[in-house]
């Protein structure tokens, strides 16, 4: 007998100090990969090497402080284009994070391949995006269905 495939799905939330591709940076990388056996937990803060404005602090909560020391995308970029290859990308904004998460692969000199999307719209209408504790709902709701 053969059984099909389940999908591994790879649930991400990033933050970043804006929402220019080319500029900005990616501060936080949180993902949580739902198998059909297991939930793997994978999540960091990232020194984005470059200023933080006011403004994204108050909404992410992420100060340079938090930052300082902490790995720099260009050390985590190999491991983290692991992370999420052979997955399906599911996040509240997929476009938006998936595009800044190619974008700043490829300034490291990876080439991401495509990656399929789910994107949820409903639950962030009904709950904060508090980053992975977002993703951790929305995880705990697939292993629910």
């Amino acid at each position: 007998m053969h059984s099909a495939r389940i999908p591994v799905l790879a649930f991400v939330d990033i933050e970043t100090t804006g929402s220019n591709f080319e500029r900005d940076r990616i501060t936080e990388i949180g993902i949580k990969t739902l198998t059909n056996t297991e939930v793997i937990e994978w999540e960091s803060l990232i020194d984005p090497e470059t200023f933080i404005p006011q403004n994204i602090q108050r909404l992410t909560g992420i100060t340079p402080d938090m930052v300082s020391g902490q790995p720099t995308f260009e050390e985590l970029a190999l491991q983290f284009k692991e992370e999420l290859e052979d997955k399906i990308f599911v996040a509240h904004n997929a476009r938006f994070d998936s595009g800044f998460i190619a974008s700043s692969l490829m300034m490291e000199g990876h080439h991401p391949q495509p990656i399929p999307m789910l994107i949820d719209f409903y639950l962030g209408q009904v709950m904060p995006l508090s980053s992975f504790r977002y993703v951790s709902t929305l995880c705990d709701l697939v292993a629910f269905l």
